[in-house]
């Protein structure tokens, strides 16, 4: 037994020298650039591959080139292998271990081709090793640079003509024109470039239009930069340009005003058994065309039929006749005599706008002497609204009417009374307060005391609530105000102009939402009353400063009589 242990500890030994003393070396790895066709003048890139039949981990080596054919710009690693490349040398790694290849690019280098002919670029004394640094068998080839000669920049023609018309052509001068004659209808353009390599397009056989007409003929060098020649050729124009009429008529109506050569705009009314216009014309120059254009009548509107004359040489004329059709005698007309919308700049409205109701009131003090009402029809197409009324208000009632007629002539008046104050002196009674409150179709909470002016109601009828209220004072005015939401005012002005408001409102607003709204109606009416006061305060400042004025210019007069 002891000898077989000594035999197999022998054997084990010889196996690991073999090891340890005999390092693993790899054949076949190959170091290559690659090749290149470039133009003298141009800067380009190799680049530096390897090959090898195990992987490689490291890269050293010698760049070699030719310095009188090629300028050299750098290399730089593209990461496959990492490291330095010191100018022309080559030292790249695999830092990490791990990114050793069989193949690919390692690096790519720069060059500047410097002249022409044929050179190479290659790997001098390549060193390659796998990641336990042993050596690989290693060889280089050569990348070949082939290098022409720089193409021609040369853009230049060397002749350029147009049959039948002549240009002193000249190879700096690119542009050209010339004139042909009205029956001239083409041209054929020829050119040759200097440079037997340069390409030529724009020539060969033109057809040409009336007028200037622009021919481009553009050469393209071997190098690839153009220039383009222009020759401008005008075509004679002796067509004529009378775009004119000597006569225009309607059968079936008559123009308005009288026809005039001259005059192209025209008014007509035919009945409604005329759907189109019967046109007759006649055009100056016999060589002209017309063409009547939206000859289709619509009843009750206006149409521009037009007709159009077209010179010869193409410029034209238009005559337009605007056509009114008359009405359908088998219409059903329309009925809608109603307003939908109807207001006044000063006061309020009461009651409020609605198209059925037809009569209104509006309360205004003594300093207001003039209103302006706005209205809107409901039929925009035939509805006619006229409005009559003073042009300055009277103390007291000052009617206005607004007369809504529709198409058939059904009549609907509006009525809007404006009530004016009496003036204002010394003995006017400032009273704002209410004699009774009462709401119609509801029921107050607590009994009516003309000190309170606020009051909460019920009520569980679904008729339209009415507001009735009297004042203590025959002569103050009450104005009836809803602002939405369930809430009532009542506006009482006393004959020397003081206000007071009475609000309703439901019982519900009691809660946080509607006491909201609430709060917001009562402000809208508030506003309301502030305006009203403004309107008065400023119109009464005016009546004081107008009397100041008559009171200064009588005293004037005085004197002068003195």
């Amino acid at each position: 037994m002891a000898r077989v242990y000594k035999k197999i500890t022998l054997l084990m030994c010889l196996i690991l020298s073999i090891f340890i003393f005999n390092p693993k070396v790899f054949a076949g790895a190959t170091v290559s650039i690659s090749g290149a066709s470039v133009t003298q003048g141009d800067t380009f890139k190799v680049n530096v591959n390897i090959s090898a039949s195990e992987k490689v981990y490291s890269l050293g080596g010698d760049l070699s080139f030719d310095g009188s054919y090629l300028s050299f710009g750098g290399c730089s690693s593209t990461g496959r292998l990492g490291g330095n490349i010191s100018g022309q040398r080559f030292g790249l790694v695999d830092m990490t271990y791990s990114n050793g290849l069989t193949s690919g690019t390692v690096a790519t280098c720069t060059f500047t081709a410097n002249k022409v002919g044929s050179t190479s670029v290659r790997i001098n004394n390549p060193e390659m090793n796998d990641q336990y640094t042993n050596k690989i068998s290693s060889s280089s080839s050569a990348g070949t640079i082939n290098i022409a000669a720089p193409k021609s920049r040369n853009a230049n023609l060397n002749s350029l003509s147009v049959s039948g018309c002549s240009i002193n052509f000249s190879a700096g001068n690119t542009n050209y024109s010339c004139s042909v004659d009205t029956g001239v209808t083409s041209v054929n353009v020829s050119a040759s470039p200097q440079d037997g390599g340069a390409s030529v397009s724009g020539t060969g056989n033109k057809s040409l239009n009336y007028g200037n007409n622009k021919i481009q003929v553009t050469v393209k060098a071997p190098a690839g930069n153009t220039q383009t020649y222009t020759v401008t050729v005008n075509r004679k124009d002796n067509r004529s340009t009378d775009n004119t009429l000597s006569a225009l008529s309607v059968s079936n109506g008559t123009l308005s005003p009288s026809f005039s050569s001259k005059q192209t705009n025209y008014s007509i009314e035919v009945p409604y058994s005329v759907s189109s216009l019967n046109i007759k014309y006649t055009t100056n120059d016999s060589k002209a065309t017309v063409r009547v254009n939206n000859n289709s009548l619509v009843a009750e509107e206006t149409v521009n039929v037009t007709v159009v004359v077209t010179a010869e040489n193409g410029s034209t004329r238009t005559y337009t006749i605007a056509a009114k059709r008359g009405k359908d005698p088998n219409k059903v007309l329309n009925t809608d005599n109603n307003l939908v919308a109807l207001g006044i700049d000063v006061g309020i409205l009461s009651p409020a706008f609605n198209s059925d109701v037809t009569n209104y009131v509006v309360y205004l003090p003594y300093e207001v002497d003039r209103v302006n009402i706005t209205y809107e029809v409901s039929d925009k197409r035939y509805g006619v609204a006229n409005l009559h009324g003073p042009e300055t208000l009277g103390v007291g009632n000052n009617i206005y009417t607004i007369s809504v007629k529709a198409e058939n002539e059904a009549e609907k008046v509006y009525t809007i009374t404006v009530v004016r104050a009496k003036v204002l002196n010394g003995d006017s009674s400032n009273n704002t307060l209410l004699a009774s409150l009462n709401i119609k179709n509801a029921t107050l909470t607590e009994k009516f005391n003309s000190g309170v002016h606020l009051y909460y109601y019920n009520t569980n009828s679904k008729k339209e609530i009415v507001v009735d209220a009297i004042a203590q004072d025959p002569e103050a005015v009450v104005t009836y105000l809803e602002a939405g939401a369930g809430v009532y005012a009542v506006l009482v002005t006393a004959p020397s102009g003081n206000m007071s408001i009475y609000i309703m409102l439901p019982v519900k607003s009691k809660g946080i939402v509607y006491a909201i709204i609430a709060a917001v109606a009562v402000l809208l009416i508030l506003i309301i009353v502030l305006i009203i006061r403004k309107i008065k305060n400023k119109n009464k400042d005016d009546k004081k400063e107008d009397k100041k004025k008559d009171k200064k210019n009588k005293k004037n007069k005085d004197k002068e009589e003195e």
